[in-house]
């Protein structure tokens, strides 16, 4: 090598050096302050370039499809050495947005003709590729390149954007030698730029569709609900999204939310609020989730999900409004095989779990405090734990809390149910098992879980409610004087008229205040006891039951029905039995220990069934005419029992 061309050799690496490391610091004072107002940059566009230096700007192609991608470069050459430069940016892009990049490369070329000086060209690109979204002619830029602190403007670029169908046809490879394609120069310096992505798959696989619409109307944007899964059981969560395509940039300005007459609702938060490409078939497309939504079917059936309607801003000419078709689905019952009998329609969760505490171990007056917690996945707020039915046992739900959280598209509940345990007999008592038996929708089977309740000491029997008496003890008087004195004008005090009188009035005095006084209580309590009598309060729940039915609320009428049941029950048993949390098996075992025949136990335990599902699984259930009968039919037993009951009673027949 000569000693010229090795000195031409160094001085080329260190020009290139120098505008590495220039670009480098440049590109660090340029991210790191903020952008200059707008004025500013127009001044500097009028700034004349430095001598030996050129800036222009390209695209690879000036007229590109809606969806499809176009390369935008801003380039500097440059003779000057040691010039400091930074990466270029894209300045406005009307109707398109940036899918990559910036990509930068730096090249040096040696130039000489004939015999004269050499020349070192270096040139900094910088390329940004754009996806077209709106029709018609855009203009790009002016992309701007700052050279050491002063920024200079690139002249702007003219695209047409146009339907994919009115393309011109690609222009043919450049032909070899033979009439081959030419090869590609590998030996070019330029860095290779990433490939645009033949397909863009969604990140939400909700969004998936295999082709496009064909509708006219729908070939610029459309709208869609999708459920997962497709198919679900009564109280199994379904996620249901609103999903937004769209062709053209378009804007919306809210509209109706999708309506869910047959179900719960939970609404998800939003995770995703910006559109993403998403190839449909051959075409790209944006795409956004608008809406999420977990609705819990509360009946069988199909079940239609609609109303929801977008409106567009920047539409064009009849498109004022974005509708989405309405969604059926599909709701049954879990399967029959392998249903546990206390198993309740509707009651589904996954992940469940029971805690159970008792409060406290060692009672004092025979009265506990149990908390029984419920944590799992799925809607909670409706599951009643099964209290076990022990002797010397009683439970009282007092108070109920729930609490719904989500995370993700899963839906987490919590729900805390407190009960009063009253001791019927003193000593250690075994309290047994808190279950509850749902329908686990992600292993398709049904569970049963249970808490253990422990045990407890009870160091009195807490008495049976009995009824308070309204007998008041009778005013005993002073027996009659058996030696009056001798009648006489002035004799003594007691022969005196005015005397007795006195003295009788006083008395009577007293027995009408205290007799008024008496009546007084007397009436509170009986307007009491009427208050707190289960009878009247199953009358009470049988006239909201017929009430709420002509309102056409089905589920409280149910909800009324069953309430004034359980208030029969506890009004013919005397308080001492409840069935309200009971089984169908228990309501018909205990039922008949307490006067209550077979046939009108079973009569009880199917009606309640009823209500329930009518309750919680959506229907009719038994009317109020058909409970009120049920009531009368529970009363009349109880007073031909203590009607039964009175006449064996001793004493009876000397009455009679």
């Amino acid at each position: 090598m000569t000693p010229r061309r090795a000195r031409r050799g160094r001085r080329r690496r260190a020009w290139g050096s120098t505008l590495v490391i220039g670009l480098i610091v440049a590109s660090a004072s340029v991210a790191g302050r903020p952008e200059a107002p707008t004025s500013v940059r127009a001044a500097h566009a009028a700034t004349p370039l430095p001598s030996g230096v050129r800036l222009e700007a390209s695209v690879d192609r000036a007229v590109v499809g809606v969806g499809q991608t176009v390369d935008y470069t801003v380039r500097l050459s440059t003779t000057v050495s040691g010039l400091r430069a930074s990466v270029a940016t894209a300045g406005k892009t009307p109707g398109f947005v940036v899918a990559a990049g910036p990509f930068t490369g730096i090249n040096s070329m040696t130039t000489q003709q004939d015999f004269g000086p050499a020349t070192e060209v270096t040139t900094l690109t910088t390329t940004f590729r754009l996806r077209a979204q709106d029709l018609g002619e855009h203009v790009l830029g002016p992309g701007q390149m700052r050279i050491g602190a002063t920024t200079y403007d690139a002249p702007t670029v003219k695209v047409t954007v146009v339907v994919p169908s009115k393309l011109p046809p690609a222009p043919m490879p450049p032909l070899g030698l033979r009439g081959r394609p030419s090869m590609p120069n590998l030996l070019d310096d330029e860095p290779a730029e990433p490939p645009p992505p033949e397909r863009f798959e969604p990140s939400d696989p909700a969004a998936k569709l295999d082709a496009a619409p064909t509708d006219p109307q729908e070939r610029v944007a459309f709208a869609r609900l999708v459920a997962e899964p497709k198919s679900a059981v009564v109280g199994q969560a379904v996620v249901v999204k609103a999903i937004v395509y769209r062709r053209l940039r378009l804007g919306f300005a809210g509209g109706q939310a999708a309506t869910f007459p047959d179900f719960a609702l939970v609404t998800l938060p939003d995770d995703q609020q910006e559109f993403r490409p998403i190839t449909i078939g051959d075409e790209t497309w944006e795409y956004v989730v608008a809406q999420r939504h977990a609705a819990f079917p509360l009946k069988t059936g199909r079940l239609t999900i609609s109303g929801f309607e977008l409106s567009m801003q920047g539409h064009p000419a009849g498109l004022e409004r974005l509708v989405a078709p309405p969604l059926v689905l599909e709701v049954a019952e879990p399967p029959e095989e392998g249903r546990p009998a206390e198993y309740r329609v509707g009651d589904v969760a996954s992940g469940l779990s029971v805690q159970c505490e008792v409060s406290p171990r060692d009672s004092v007056d025979g009265h506990a405090v149990v908390t029984v917690r419920l944590a799992g996945t799925g809607r909670l707020d409706h599951l009643e734990p099964l209290m076990p039915s022990l002797a010397g046992v009683t439970f009282t739900k007092t108070s109920e809390e729930t609490k719904t959280d989500t995370q993700g598209s899963r839906v987490l509940g919590r729900r805390k149910v407190v009960y009063d345990a009253a001791a019927t007999r003193a000593g250690a008592l075994a309290l047994g098992d808190a279950r509850v038996i749902v329908w686990d929708p992600s292993t398709a089977r049904y569970a049963t879980i249970t808490g253990a309740l422990g045990s407890m000491t009870a160091r009195v029997a807490v008495p049976p409610k009995v009824a308070s008496g309204n007998a008041e003890p009778k005013l005993e008087l002073p027996p009659p004087r058996s030696d009056p004195g001798e009648r006489g004008e002035g004799t003594t005090i007691a022969d005196r008229v005015w005397t007795w009188i006195f003295a009788a009035g006083a008395p009577l005095l007293v027995l009408s205040a205290q007799g008024a006084a008496r009546a007084a209580r007397s009436m509170r309590k009986r307007v009491v006891a009427r208050r707190e009598d289960p009878t009247s309060r199953a009358r009470q729940a049988l006239r909201e039951s017929r009430a709420l039915e002509a309102q056409g609320d089905a589920q409280g009428a149910a909800a009324a029905a069953a309430r004034a049941i359980e208030l029969a029950v506890e009004a013919a048993t005397d308080g001492t039995v409840r069935v309200r949390g009971m089984t169908g098996a228990e309501v018909r075992a205990r039922l008949p220990e307490h006067g209550l025949d077979e046939t009108l136990a079973e009569r009880i335990a199917s009606t309640l069934s009823a209500l329930e599902t009518a309750r919680f699984a959506g229907g009719r259930g038994p009317g109020s005419a058909e409970v009120a009968a049920l009531v009368d039919a529970i009363a009349s037993k109880a007073n031909a029992s203590d009607a039964t009951s009175a006449s064996h009673a001793p004493g009876d027949g000397a009455r009679s």
